[in-house]
């Protein structure tokens, strides 16, 4: 298939528009006033301290016979609450790409804008050039060249790690192995075999593991999945030329279906191990449903048999399976992110479970009502003195246009009454303190 052969544009669709820029009227940049002379010095000794530490980082890398990174990765900051004059950041022409551009908050309503470039061995001189006629030369109206690019740069550094991570920071590598994603810049004027097979040489010499059968291709950019922590990809920032960013893997939990058992096991060993419950708890969420099958080895640490109960005989067993799935989902939210990182899973609530629906025989409409005030009360039973959540993913399948019913009555009348005991308790509290 051709390249975006897949892509179809009949052309009756084409339609012709006229465009105008956003700022069509006139630059709105939020840029800090400098004082030229002072801020291009300052600016000048950043930019030398920049070309000081990637030539130590070299020389580390070479002194333990490693590959060595030829370019620099530089990563520019805005002044905070000013804009950073991205687009003059790059030049093609001369190689020198933008990689990304990151805002980080810095309060409730202000933003600080960083950027990270990379700059090819050898053309490190051209933002030295341009700083120097900022500081030296001015355009035909008298402003100094280059203004608006060097007043809104606040600091230049070598970048690091973080400069080139792209996805939350709250998942930042820590010094534990996970899987991640690499970006790697693609130029088109070169073999892509050639280089996808010149990062894996620098992966191999490093003795990161990664996967070669997942490659992903798009028009500037190839991600790589590899098993790594803070240290190694922080050694393969240093050792390579064609990182653009750092991302972590998006983890399906339906993966785990097509894994074979023993390696279900392993990744159900490795979510109970993080997992940490507070059995002083004084908050329940009681789930009132098909039952709950507490023999689940990602529930059974979590909801012992004393926090399981029926109303409608049978035990407490869930052979329709829906009880179990909203427990799962109770207790864990969305299992992919539990998987997808090694951070400890806190759960601050006791779970418990009170059957409400049987399996063979349907309940009649005119027990409804009782048997959820039944379960209620069981629930209070197991829990007394605690503070109860009910969650009932149970639905009529006749609501009648929404007319009122005994069961709804009855739920009406448990809240209702829940309400009034809870005032009556604080009015109590309130004469007792008096």
């Amino acid at each position: 298939m051709e390249r975006y052969e897949h892509l179809v544009t009949p052309e009756q669709i084409k339609v012709a528009m006229s465009y105008s820029p956003r700022n069509a009227g006139g630059d709105n940049s939020c840029i800090p006033v400098r004082n030229r002379t002072e801020h291009a010095a300052r600016l000048q000794q950043l930019f030398e301290m920049a070309r000081v530490e990637n030539e130590r980082i070299q020389g580390e890398m070479l002194a333990v016979s490693l590959p060595a990174r030829t370019g620099t990765y530089l990563e520019f900051a805005g002044a905070p609450a000013n804009d950073l004059i991205t687009k003059s950041l790059e030049d093609q022409k001369m190689g020198i790409r933008l990689l990304n551009i990151r805002n980080i908050p810095i309060n409730d309503s202000d933003n600080q804008t960083f950027a990270t470039v990379f700059v090819p061995h050898g053309k490190e001189r051209e933002f030295i050039n341009k700083l120097q006629k900022y500081a030296s030369e001015d355009t035909p109206s008298g402003k100094p060249r280059n203004d608006k690019l060097f007043r809104s740069i606040e600091s230049v550094n070598i970048a690091l790690l973080r400069s080139l991570w792209t996805d939350d920071t709250c998942n930042l590598p820590a010094e534990q192995n996970d899987w991640y994603e690499v970006w790697i810049r693609i130029n088109e004027s070169v073999s892509l075999e050639d280089q996808h097979q010149t990062f894996i040489d620098t992966l191999n010499t490093l003795q990161i593991r990664y996967k070669t059968d997942s490659i992903l291709t798009f028009p500037e950019r190839s991600v790589i999945l590899v098993y790594a922590n803070k240290e190694s990809l922080t050694s393969l920032l240093q050792s390579s030329d064609q990182i653009a960013e750092f991302r972590g893997v998006k983890t399906l939990a339906s993966f785990l279906l097509n894994e074979y058992r023993s390696e279900q096991q392993e990744w159900i060993e490795d979510v109970r191990n993080r997992v940490i419950t507070n059995s002083n708890s004084n908050s329940v969420v009681c789930i009132l449903d098909t039952g709950l099958n507490n023999g689940h080895p990602l529930i059974t640490d979590i909801v012992p048999d004393e926090n399981c109960a029926t109303v409608v005989g049978e035990g407490n067993s869930d052979r329709n399976g829906h009880g179990t799935n909203m427990c799962g989902i109770t207790i864990y939210g969305d299992l992919n992110h539990c998987i997808a990182n090694n951070n400890p899973i806190v759960i601050d609530n006791l779970i418990s479970s009170v059957k409400l629906l049987p399996h063979n025989n349907a309940n009649s409409k005119e027990s409804w009502g009782y048997l959820t005030e039944q379960a209620i009360l069981v629930s209070d039973v197991i829990f007394p003195r605690k503070n109860i959540c009910y969650c009932m993913a149970i639905t009529a399948e006749d609501c009648e246009h929404g007319k009122p019913s005994s069961w709804s009555g009855a739920i009406d009348t448990i809240s209702y009454n829940g309400v009034i005991m809870a005032n009556y308790f604080w009015f109590l509290q309130e004469i007792l303190a008096a």
